[in-house]
């Protein structure tokens, strides 16, 4: 603008000072996904009028036409369907699910129903639905909304085994999750078609393939489908697969999974499962089996590894970037079931680790300790900490959101554009370096391409950057001194 300390001419002075800017993104939302099956239904009770001339609507779309829905009169006497009662299931233009209208029988107005209903009576309608949205992901805060949405976790069985006292796993997991310090937690419920359980796996977990909000996935299989080396390789590997796709999206995620309680180890060791994976984004979990109390039974049952899995991603979610899991105490079970504990030797231990196993161990003093936070690939420290391969995914999501957001894209590239994308680079690395995503970078470097070997729409950025490497061993050396301290001079009692 003109200096108007001075003499100016009257009149209105206009200067273009815009220029891209950076909007700060912060750090990525790492929020944890659980995936699981769920109870597969919401339940609701309400209140109709029966009539015969007009129906009456439920108020929720997707009944199940099941013995599920029953009609009681305010006295509790149960109607029966096409007696007392009819069902119409309807598809109306612009409802998302069908419809279901009850009409009072016979159509006679001024006749009573076999059940002596008049027209008109106040009617108790319960019933199990499932709307069109029930199998997307939704993401929570809050722990009673997920029982609500998916069911409570555990029933009141009386029978030892976990499969006949979990009634929601999702449910389960979510719980988990919250109480190992997940501030939110996404649930995905797997939904059960014809197919494979594989194929049902992989169809939910593509609904949040290009969400770059999930950053950590956890996932229970069923018993049946992950009690072998092949089946849980094959589960593992595809979460592999899934958490690369994601990755090239710029949605960087790990995900953690384990057996189910009856994995043969005899048959399979479970170290050769996490060298058949392989993947720096996949955590394989141990043990395939944990014991956990049932407050609703009064029982403590065994339950599998995927509930650990989400008890190691709530507590990861917790933490920050650079901090990993190893030593990390874990919440929520009542220890280690006696025929894990008893071959849980140091070098059993040892041969799981150093092969990629993530495992949880007890400690002196009866805590649940992570020994080694490992991924599947041991090739090399970037590849084998959590921490770092978290480090990575973040600083490459900040930068990519970061440069996507300053509005270069598209402008025309003067001499000093170069400057102005090293800058707002710069400016992009130092949030990372004071939100502690890395200590430092280094060697940053930009440059425009030229012809013939390049092209000259190219700016090309290049940086190194050190992050926190943790802290894994301390060594301490002692020796024994056997000299004393003590010197008896005999010259003086002389």
């Amino acid at each position: 603008m003109p200096d108007l300390t001075t003499y100016q001419p009257p009149g209105v002075y206009v200067e273009d000072i815009s220029s891209p800017q950076v909007t700060p993104v912060g750090l990525v939302d790492d929020i944890l996904c659980v995936v699981a099956p769920a109870v597969g239904y919401l339940s609701a009770v309400e209140t109709i009028s029966l009539r015969s001339s007009t129906g009456a609507v439920l108020r929720h779309g997707g009944v199940f036409q099941d013995s599920s829905l029953v009609l009681r009169t305010l006295n509790g006497v149960t109607l029966v369907r096409d007696v007392d009662y009819a069902v119409l299931v309807s598809n109306p233009a612009g409802s998302p699910d069908p419809l279901t209208t009850i009409t009072r029988m016979p159509s006679a107005s001024d006749t009573l129903s076999p059940a002596g209903v008049a027209d008109g009576d106040k009617i108790s309608v319960t019933y199990n639905y499932v709307p069109s949205t029930y199998y997307t992901p939704a993401l929570y805060d809050d722990y009673d909304l997920v029982t609500s949405a998916y069911g409570q976790p555990l029933t009141v069985g009386t029978s030892g085994d976990a499969d006949s006292q979990i009634a929601s796993p999702l449910s389960l997991m979510a719980k988990i999750a919250f109480e190992n310090g997940a501030g939110r937690v996404m649930c995905l419920p797997v939904q059960r078609t014809a197919g494979t359980w594989r194929d049902d796996y992989n169809t939910a977990y593509s609904k949040i393939l290009a969400d770059p909000r999930v950053g950590i996935m956890a996932v229970v299989f069923p018993t049946a489908e992950a009690d072998s080396g092949a089946n849980v390789t094959s589960l593992l590997n595809d979460l592999r697969v899934h958490c690369d796709a994601a990755a090239v999206n710029a949605a960087g995620r790990m995900a953690f999974a384990g057996a189910s309680s009856t994995y043969d180890e005899i048959a399979v060791p479970f170290e050769q499962v996490a060298q058949g994976v392989g993947g720096k984004r996949a955590v394989a979990v141990y043990p395939p089996k944990m014991n956990l109390f049932n407050p609703n039974s009064n029982q403590v049952i065994e339950v599998n590894g995927g509930y650990l899995a989400a008890a190691l991603a709530g507590r990861l979610a917790l933490n920050d970037v650079q901090r990993g899991l190893t030593r990390q105490v874990v919440q929520s079970f009542a220890g280690l079931p006696s025929s894990i504990a008893q071959k849980m030797t140091r070098s059993y231990k040892d041969n799981l680790s150093s092969n990629g196993v993530c495992v949880v161990e007890q400690d002196r003093v009866g805590r649940l300790v992570v020994r080694h936070g490992v991924t599947t690939d041991m090739s090399s420290i970037t590849t084998r900490e959590i921490s770092m391969v978290r480090i990575g995914d973040t600083l490459l999501q900040n930068v990519q959101f970061g440069m996507d957001n300053s509005g270069l894209i598209g402008e025309p590239i003067t001499d000093e554009m170069p400057a102005l994308v090293k800058s707002i680079l710069a400016g992009i690395l130092e949030q990372e370096v004071s939100g502690n995503v890395i200590v430092e970078y280094t060697d940053l470097l930009v440059r425009q391409q030229s012809l013939p070997n390049g092209d000259p729409s190219v700016i090309e950025c290049r940086f190194s950057y050190r992050p926190a490497v943790p802290l894994n061993y301390i060594t301490v050396q002692f020796s024994i001194n056997l000299a004393s301290g003590v010197v008896v001079d005999d010259t003086a009692a002389a």
